[in-house]
């Protein structure tokens, strides 16, 4: 147990009033009266009266007030000291307590966070894998023929060969009659208007004025029909680039591909009939 006895705060300000007002004792006078202390108890004493002991006793006694107001000046850091630190104590207890309330939960969240990195660190490889994976797949696509140079070719063969092009033809036409056997639904056959897409007879353009010709499409619809099962319209005729020279193709267009296309005139070739 600790037999300190710490001035009280009435106690503090008794002391500094006894004391009086000045500058506390420095470092050096500090060490000078504890030399002064030791000199006092170490010198040989005289079995008659003591001078050298009463001298020291009288410089000491007079160099005390600045020590006093050092003494009060340490006792009021020493109060703060410990009030902090009592401050410092329940914040911890707290804590503490707090820390071991939520040890569990603490355990399974690191438990968690482990498994989470081995994910992560799984999903990495992957990724890796998967990136090497589609550089070799970008390398060997990019050794492939293009898809537009695949349809012209076969558009070049359809062009050149009359009964693969009927075959086309007569092979959506069947599609067509098949869809309205089915859903009992009018189809939009040629001569019919299909309302917010194309119309069979007419031509349609995906430029305008600004485009230049080879980047133009001209396409010229011949019927319309629907998807059996999908129930969505699809637009089957010929089509060309803009240049005067562009050769005709079999192609068709989806009902989500109707959007930009724009109607030609009667004026500008807008009957393929």
């Amino acid at each position: 147990m600790s037999t300190r006895d710490d001035l009280s705060a009435e106690q503090r300000a008794m002391l500094a009033n006894l004391a009086g007002t000045g500058v506390p004792a420095s470092s050096a006078l500090l060490l000078q009266l504890a030399e002064a202390v030791r000199d006092r108890r170490e010198h040989e004493h005289e079995p008659w009266e003591d001078i050298y002991c009463a001298n020291l006793t009288s410089w000491l006694g007079e160099r005390m007030a600045p020590v006093l107001r050092r003494l009060v000046e340490a006792e009021a850091e020493a109060e703060r000291l410990r009030a902090e630190r009592d401050r410092y104590r329940i914040a911890w207890r707290g804590a503490r307590t707090r820390a071991l309330a939520t040890a569990g939960a603490a355990d399974r969240a690191v438990a968690r966070r482990e498994m989470s990195q081995r994910v992560a660190d799984e999903l990495f490889e992957q990724v890796l894998t998967t990136q090497v994976q589609l550089t070799e797949l970008r390398a060997e696509l990019a050794a492939r023929p293009s898809p537009a140079e695949l349809l012209c070719d076969a558009a070049d063969t359809i062009d050149g060969n009359s009964s693969l092009s009927a075959a086309v033809h007569a092979t959506a036409e069947l599609r067509r009659m098949a869809g309205g056997a089915t859903t009992g639904k009018k189809d939009t056959q040629q001569g019919e208007s299909a309302p917010g897409f194309f119309r069979p007879g007419r031509t349609y353009c995906d430029g305008n004025g600004y485009t230049a010709p080879e980047l133009t499409t001209i396409f010229c619809v011949e019927h319309v029909t629907r998807h059996p099962e999908r129930d969505t319209l699809r637009a089957i005729g010929w089509s060309r680039t803009g240049e005067p020279n562009g050769r005709w193709h079999g192609d068709f267009r989806d009902e989500h591909e109707w959007n930009g296309w724009i109607e030609l005139s009667d004026a500008d070739g807008g009957d393929c009939r």
